[in-house]
């Protein structure tokens, strides 16, 4: 697999949960999301991320970051989590990172760049 994270920083949810981007958060959050919640995430403690419990620089050495989010689970097919599959994998094509919005004429256009 060639997956390719374009996240440049985490982020910090309301609740204070935090995520390696914003699509695992969003896949996260919602109940249902076509088959791609994080099977990985959802076998977790629940609080797992959550800086009401952790500090961050131990979030951080968890094994969804240092392992599962990063290419030592990448670069294998049946590790590889379904959100970077569908979201980040540039050899199928699907990165939704190259989907650009613009704005032109009062109508917002989307495109895709190369």
């Amino acid at each position: 697999m060639k997956i390719k994270c374009y996240s440049e920083s985490i982020l910090v949810d309301y609740d204070g949960t935090v995520w390696p981007c914003c699509h695992v958060l969003a896949r996260q959050k919602v109940k249902k999301s076509n088959g791609t919640r994080s099977k990985y995430i959802d076998s977790l403690p629940k609080d797992w991320n959550n800086l009401k419990k952790h500090k961050l620089k131990d979030i951080l050495k968890h094994e969804a970051y240092t392992k599962h989010f990063n290419e030592a689970h990448w670069n294998d097919e049946n590790k590889a989590d379904p959100i970077c599959k569908k979201i980040c994998d540039k050899e199928k094509g699907r990165s939704l990172w190259n989907t650009v919005i613009k704005y032109n004429n009062d109508k917002l256009e989307q495109s895709k760049e190369t």
